[in-house]
């Protein structure tokens, strides 16, 4: 697990490292350490891939199921 004093910089540095940490400090129960918003970005940014990616699933779908 990466090592930092300053959360947002390695959000913005090394997202992967980024997550290691953050899920670490999750699972030990840290709660006051997480890099709050840059988690809640990184939901958001979840929620909308998985929005686009069902959508596009949907219309795959009909438009298959019309030919």
């Amino acid at each position: 697990m990466a090592k930092t004093t300053n959360p947002e910089k390695l959000y913005e540095q090394d997202l992967v490292a980024w997550c290691d940490d953050t899920v670490a400090k999750l699972k030990a129960g840290n709660f006051e350490e997480i890099d709050i918003d840059s988690l809640i970005e990184e939901i958001a940014g979840l929620a909308g891939r998985d929005r686009r990616v069902a959508s596009e699933s949907c219309w795959h779908i009909c438009s298959n199921g019309c030919k």
